[in-house]
Formats: C-alpha cells, structure tokens, sequence
C-alpha cells in the first residue's frame, strides 16, 4: 500500500502506472517550468520536482514562492525552499499580464 504523501510526492508515477522520469545524459538537465506553483497543485509539483533532484523554475504571479499558506513538511518536503536552493528559479509571471 502507499501512503497519500508518496502518492502526491514521491511515487506517483508507480500509482499510476506512469513510466518514471528518466534524466538525459546530460549532466544539466532542463529545468521544468510549474506553471501556478503558488497554488496548492502547483506547489505540490515544485516540491516533488525538487525532492527528485530536479531543476525548477517555479512561476507565479507575485514572484515568491514557497505560497505561505501551503505548508510543505506536511506534505512530504523537508529540502531547501528558497533561492539559495541551486534547483529553484522563482520568476514573476502572470498570463493575463504581457509585460511580465
């Protein structure tokens, strides 16, 4: 059986049955792009991107990131959430908004 926490975070793909993520030979991946990450979905894909090893550049509207009202330990994270984390780019970014 898996838990909630590694269905939402860690083991999603195995739940699934999605093929797991696999990195190119590259030593610098590309980073993902979260779309909405400081929304309670989008926080949830920073985070499991984060905890993989993976490069993120988490957009939202106000540029800050992790949401305040989103805690992240209780959902399974407990790495670096800010900008000195090397794997998170946090960029202001509102659709509706072409000159941001």
């Amino acid at each position: 059986s898996v838990s909630r926490r590694d269905a939402l975070i860690g083991g999603a793909a195995t739940v699934l049955g999605a093929p797991s993520i696999t990195r190119a030979a590259s030593s610098d991946p590309a980073p993902v792009a979260v779309l909405g990450a400081s929304g309670k979905t989008g926080a949830l894909c920073v985070a499991s991107l984060l905890r993989r090893g993976l490069p993120v550049v988490a957009l939202t509207r106000s540029g800050e990131w992790p949401p305040k009202k989103i805690d992240l330990n209780a959902v399974g994270f407990d790495g670096d959430a800010t900008t000195s984390n090397p794997l998170l780019k946090i960029q202001a970014c509102d659709v509706k908004n072409v000159e941001s």
